[in-house]
């Protein structure tokens, strides 16, 4: 898929947001009066329009500033001519954008307050599916912040509050079976965990500290089992080496059996066309 990177770069929250309307030109005459475009006033302020060309001669940007802010339609493209990014400000710097990929496909779309992501994003596959959505303030992630499977039905769904993940953590199966639920704080597991089979009975049970093991874990099986950790280590070893290795396993290899959507980010049209 074409331009898969700039998917993975948003998704992420890395996106370099100051090249989407705020890139330098190379054009001598840009403090030429007679030069009707890329004009900054006596302090140094971008005023009226600015254009980028690329080195093959197609536009790069073009933006009206005022100020140094831009306000209206700013328009930034790909090399081949298409649209890559389409922002419309108002006179406060608050603008609606809508990201799109070599091929015109529209792969997200959200809001900027400055140049910092703001309120809620989208992001699409090809095929215009909704692969995630998440929320910002000021650019930080704040809200919920859900990923989709390729079923449609929601593969995580977790929250954030100024940057860090808080609250429940929930994972699902496809066919929207909850695979597991653990307690987040200021980004690191603190609290409990509950892991489930794919039928929808409980596997594993247990809490985490500054995310290590700690305390009883529970062991669902043929037989149960109980083993108590201290910060991640076993204090009963003599019960976890007497564990079948199976039963052990058994959970390790379930949670691998299905993709994980996050995996695909560099290509999440491969993603959507697994049968599992």
């Amino acid at each position: 898929m074409k331009n898969s990177n700039l998917l993975i770069i948003l998704f992420l929250g890395v996106f370099v947001n100051s090249n989407l309307y705020s890139q330098k030109t190379t054009d001598p005459k840009n403090n030429d009066p007679t030069n009707k475009v890329n004009q900054v006033d006596n302090k140094g302020r971008k005023q009226g329009v600015w254009k980028k060309i690329y080195q093959n001669g197609t536009t790069a940007y073009e933006c009206k500033f005022k100020d140094d802010k831009p306000v209206g339609e700013y328009k930034r493209y790909h090399e081949n001519g298409q649209v890559n990014a389409l922002m419309m400000y108002d006179n406060k710097g608050y603008a609606s954008a809508k990201i799109f990929d070599e091929d015109g496909n529209l792969v997200a779309e959200g809001f900027y307050s400055g140049k910092d992501k703001d309120s809620t994003w989208k992001y699409y596959t090809i095929k215009k599916q909704l692969m995630a959505q998440e929320s910002y303030k000021k650019g930080k992630k704040h809200g919920y912040s859900i990923v989709y499977g390729f079923d449609g039905n929601v593969y995580t769904h977790t929250r954030f509050i100024d940057g860090l993940e808080n609250g429940i953590r929930k994972k699902y199966f496809p066919g929207a079976v909850l695979k597991t639920e653990e307690k987040v704080t200021d980004g690191k597991l603190n609290g409990y965990c509950i892991i489930y089979n794919e039928d929808g009975t409980l596997a594993i049970k247990g809490n985490y500290k500054d995310n290590l093991k700690h305390g009883v874990w529970t062991y669902q099986g043929t037989k149960k089992k109980e083993i108590e950790y201290v910060m991640g280590k076993a204090k009963n070893q003599d019960i976890l080496d007497s564990m079948e290795t199976k039963q052990l396993n058994d959970y390790d290899k379930q949670k691998d059996k299905f993709a994980n959507p996050e995996q695909y980010m560099n290509n999440p049209e491969e993603f959507f066309m697994r049968k599992n």
